[in-house]
Protein backbone atom coordinates (compact mmCIF):
# COMPACT_ATOMS: atom_id res chain seq x y z
CA UNK A 1 0.00 0.00 0.00
CA UNK A 2 1.38 3.56 -0.71
CA UNK A 3 2.26 6.00 1.63
CA UNK A 4 2.07 9.05 -0.80
CA UNK A 5 -0.33 11.56 -0.25
CA UNK A 6 -2.54 12.81 -2.87
CA UNK A 7 -2.37 16.10 -3.51
CA UNK A 8 -5.62 16.21 -5.67
CA UNK A 9 -8.12 15.01 -8.07
CA UNK A 10 -8.37 15.94 -11.59
CA UNK A 11 -11.35 15.55 -13.59
CA UNK A 12 -10.97 13.85 -17.02
CA UNK A 13 -13.23 14.75 -19.91
CA UNK A 14 -12.81 13.28 -23.59
CA UNK A 15 -13.91 16.27 -25.67
CA UNK A 16 -14.92 15.81 -29.67
CA UNK A 17 -12.59 19.07 -30.30
CA UNK A 18 -10.91 18.69 -34.07
CA UNK A 19 -9.02 21.77 -35.12
CA UNK A 20 -6.57 22.79 -37.87
CA UNK A 21 -2.93 21.84 -37.30
CA UNK A 22 -1.84 24.89 -37.34
CA UNK A 23 -0.23 27.78 -35.46
CA UNK A 24 1.57 24.83 -33.71
CA UNK A 25 5.58 25.15 -31.65
CA UNK A 26 7.17 21.98 -31.81
CA UNK A 27 9.36 19.72 -29.00
CA UNK A 28 10.95 17.01 -29.26
CA UNK A 29 10.51 14.90 -25.94
CA UNK A 30 13.67 12.75 -25.00
CA UNK A 31 13.13 9.25 -23.05
CA UNK A 32 17.22 7.99 -22.86
CA UNK A 33 17.18 6.53 -26.67
CA UNK A 34 13.24 7.28 -27.49
CA UNK A 35 12.04 10.50 -29.03
CA UNK A 36 8.85 11.46 -29.52
CA UNK A 37 7.41 14.58 -31.59
CA UNK A 38 5.14 17.09 -30.26
CA UNK A 39 3.70 20.57 -30.89
CA UNK A 40 2.39 22.94 -28.16
CA UNK A 41 -0.86 25.53 -29.46
CA UNK A 42 -0.71 29.08 -27.51
CA UNK A 43 -3.54 30.10 -27.72
CA UNK A 44 -4.23 34.44 -26.81
CA UNK A 45 -5.94 34.61 -23.04
CA UNK A 46 -6.24 30.87 -22.88
CA UNK A 47 -4.17 27.62 -21.82
CA UNK A 48 -1.88 25.55 -24.46
CA UNK A 49 -3.00 22.83 -25.97
CA UNK A 50 -0.30 20.07 -26.22
CA UNK A 51 -0.19 17.28 -29.18
CA UNK A 52 1.96 14.73 -29.59
CA UNK A 53 2.06 12.51 -32.51
CA UNK A 54 2.86 8.87 -32.95
CA UNK A 55 4.28 7.21 -35.99
CA UNK A 56 1.06 5.98 -37.71
CA UNK A 57 -0.63 9.25 -37.74
CA UNK A 58 -2.30 9.28 -35.12
CA UNK A 59 -2.24 12.15 -32.44
CA UNK A 60 -3.32 12.87 -28.66
CA UNK A 61 -4.40 16.63 -28.22
CA UNK A 62 -4.44 17.52 -24.04
CA UNK A 63 -5.32 20.60 -22.72
CA UNK A 64 -6.95 22.08 -19.73
CA UNK A 65 -9.96 23.92 -19.24
CA UNK A 66 -11.01 26.71 -16.65
CA UNK A 67 -11.58 24.52 -13.88
CA UNK A 68 -8.32 22.54 -14.38
CA UNK A 69 -9.62 19.82 -15.64
CA UNK A 70 -8.02 17.80 -18.24
CA UNK A 71 -9.86 17.42 -21.79
CA UNK A 72 -8.01 15.09 -24.40
CA UNK A 73 -9.12 14.41 -28.15
CA UNK A 74 -7.48 11.57 -30.27
CA UNK A 75 -7.48 12.32 -34.31
CA UNK A 76 -5.47 12.07 -37.21
CA UNK A 77 -2.93 13.75 -38.95
CA UNK A 78 -0.98 13.58 -41.99
CA UNK A 79 2.80 15.24 -42.21
CA UNK A 80 3.57 18.41 -40.37
CA UNK A 81 5.45 21.34 -41.39
CA UNK A 82 7.11 23.36 -38.56
CA UNK A 83 8.30 26.96 -39.07
CA UNK A 84 10.44 27.23 -35.74
CA UNK A 85 12.93 25.00 -34.54
CA UNK A 86 11.70 22.76 -31.69
CA UNK A 87 11.91 23.10 -27.96
CA UNK A 88 13.80 19.77 -26.70
CA UNK A 89 12.55 18.29 -23.46
CA UNK A 90 14.05 15.70 -21.24
CA UNK A 91 11.84 13.20 -19.81
CA UNK A 92 11.69 13.03 -15.84
CA UNK A 93 13.60 9.90 -14.37
CA UNK A 94 11.64 10.14 -11.65
CA UNK A 95 7.99 10.49 -12.89
CA UNK A 96 5.76 7.60 -12.24
CA UNK A 97 2.37 6.68 -13.14
CA UNK A 98 -0.66 4.66 -12.57
CA UNK A 99 -3.87 4.08 -14.23
CA UNK A 100 -5.12 7.11 -13.08
CA UNK A 101 -2.39 8.61 -11.17
CA UNK A 102 1.00 10.61 -11.73
CA UNK A 103 3.64 11.34 -8.76
CA UNK A 104 7.16 12.31 -9.50
CA UNK A 105 9.17 9.96 -6.61
CA UNK A 106 9.42 11.78 -2.93
CA UNK A 107 6.45 14.16 -4.28
CA UNK A 108 3.12 14.26 -3.84
CA UNK A 109 0.22 12.17 -6.22
CA UNK A 110 -2.11 13.73 -8.78
CA UNK A 111 -4.97 11.43 -9.14
CA UNK A 112 -7.41 11.42 -12.23
CA UNK A 113 -11.22 10.94 -12.10
CA UNK A 114 -10.61 8.45 -15.30
CA UNK A 115 -8.39 6.00 -15.79
CA UNK A 116 -6.26 7.77 -18.77
CA UNK A 117 -3.21 6.17 -18.70
CA UNK A 118 -5.34 2.96 -19.52
CA UNK A 119 -7.43 4.80 -22.31
CA UNK A 120 -4.32 5.82 -23.65
CA UNK A 121 -2.63 2.91 -23.88
CA UNK A 122 -6.12 1.02 -25.43
CA UNK A 123 -5.85 4.14 -28.42
CA UNK A 124 -2.00 3.94 -28.80
CA UNK A 125 0.32 2.40 -26.83
CA UNK A 126 3.27 4.26 -28.47
CA UNK A 127 1.49 7.75 -26.79
CA UNK A 128 1.18 6.10 -23.77
CA UNK A 129 4.95 7.45 -21.83
CA UNK A 130 4.87 10.36 -23.59
CA UNK A 131 1.38 11.24 -22.30
CA UNK A 132 3.02 10.92 -18.96
CA UNK A 133 5.20 13.34 -19.40
CA UNK A 134 3.17 16.38 -20.91
CA UNK A 135 0.64 15.50 -18.22
CA UNK A 136 3.33 16.35 -15.80
CA UNK A 137 4.57 19.06 -17.41
CA UNK A 138 0.63 20.47 -17.72
CA UNK A 139 -0.04 19.88 -13.93
CA UNK A 140 3.33 20.41 -12.98
CA UNK A 141 4.43 17.59 -11.20
CA UNK A 142 6.99 18.34 -8.94
CA UNK A 143 9.69 18.80 -11.03
CA UNK A 144 13.46 19.74 -9.82
CA UNK A 145 13.26 22.58 -12.75
CA UNK A 146 10.12 24.07 -10.56
CA UNK A 147 11.66 23.32 -7.40
CA UNK A 148 14.68 25.20 -8.41
CA UNK A 149 12.32 28.37 -9.81
CA UNK A 150 10.58 28.03 -6.68
CA UNK A 151 13.65 28.37 -4.22
CA UNK A 152 14.92 31.05 -6.59
CA UNK A 153 12.05 33.20 -5.62
CA UNK A 154 12.05 32.79 -2.05
CA UNK A 155 15.78 33.85 -1.94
Amino acid sequence: MSTQQIERTIGVYYLQHQDSLNRLSPFILIEGGRVWIGAVKHRLSRRPMYYIFSDNNLYIKLWKDKRDNLLYYFGNHRGLFFNEDPDVLIADPKLQWGVDSLWRVGGKKIRFSSPIFNIVWKVSEELWRPTAYVLAKMFRVDSQEEQTEQNSEQE
